[in-house]
């Protein structure tokens, strides 16, 4: 794009990125293996950094995560701000998520779904560049899903009342 303001000067259209994300959790044990999907809704712009349970200055993750995939194509490191918590910065180089594109990341805690699904750890945020503080930013609300068996149980549940209220 070509901006005329009394010189001739090369303006960047930055979008900001429009990013959803889940997070389930399956129980190993005395661990929990943690699958994060993340959606690109944005039209046109493409992010390189997702940064799951940080915020600007707040680091939410409060055990040090284990085991983590990385999608194809992006690396990840753990961030330490102790003694306020950990985070899990995921960037890549090489394949950007583009509009329209999910990719999924993974990692393993001893940390509960019930303690991180309550805490300010879903709070992540992304940016359009592959390296933090790069391009636009955005912070996004990562949304628990869930684990199977706790739908099961719930409609086993509804199933109860609803044969229940049919006998009366």
């Amino acid at each position: 794009m070509l901006c005329v303001i009394g010189q001739v000067e090369l303006c960047h259209a930055q979008g900001t990125p429009d990013v959803n994300a889940t997070i389930s959790a399956v129980q190993e044990g005395s661990t929990y293996d943690y699958t994060i999907k993340v959606n690109n809704a944005a039209d046109s712009v493409a992010f390189g950094t997702f940064w799951y349970g940080w915020v600007p200055a707040a680091f939410y993750l409060g055990t040090d995560p284990a085991a983590v995939t990385p999608a194809s194509g992006w690396t990840y490191s753990i961030q330490d701000g102790s003694p306020a918590g950990y985070s899990i910065e995921f960037n890549t180089s090489t394949t950007p998520l583009q509009p329209g594109a999910s990719t999924s990341f993974e990692f393993t805690s001893s940390e509960a779904p019930s303690t991180l699904y309550g805490s300010d750890a879903n709070e992540s945020y992304v940016y359009t560049g592959s390296t933090a503080f790069s391009g636009s930013g955005e912070q996004v609300n990562v949304t628990a899903v869930p684990e199977p068996s706790s739908i099961a149980l719930m409609l086993t549940g509804v199933s109860g009342l609803w044969f229940a209220r049919r006998k009366r």
